[in-house]
């Protein structure tokens, strides 16, 4: 991993929790980053993708990310995506239990975007 502020090679197994070139506080840094989880590629039946769901939503809030990227397919292969419905669904909830919002992602009609507070 590099540092986000100067490109200083950071180790990543073993973060360091400020650069040690430019002190840029690399653990709020890797937070700023969005998490992402593909919940469709896998074969995963709608239980399974929600479970996944779940756990990248908690995750996301353990570690202070801003955003989740969920990838739930759009079902090109054999028609409309079983698992995409579900997961807006539950995808609005969180939203809504956490002060957030669902955006859908920009480059991937596969995918929508959970933004935390």
């Amino acid at each position: 991993m590099n540092c986000p502020n100067c490109g200083f090679p950071v180790d990543g197994r073993n973060l360091p929790r400020t650069c040690p070139k430019c002190d840029e506080d690399l653990i709020r840094a890797k937070a700023r980053r969005p998490l992402q989880v593909d919940l469709a590629h896998a074969g995963e039946t709608v239980e399974t993708a929600l479970r996944k769901l779940e756990a990248a939503v908690s995750e996301c809030l353990w570690h202070g990310h801003a955003s989740l990227k969920v990838i739930h397919g759009y079902g090109s292969t054999g028609g409309a995506s079983r698992i995409r419905p579900h997961v807006l669904h539950a995808l609005q909830k969180y939203a809504e239990r956490h002060g957030g919002k669902v955006t859908p992602d920009g480059q991937n009609p596969g995918a929508h975007v959970l933004w935390l507070k």
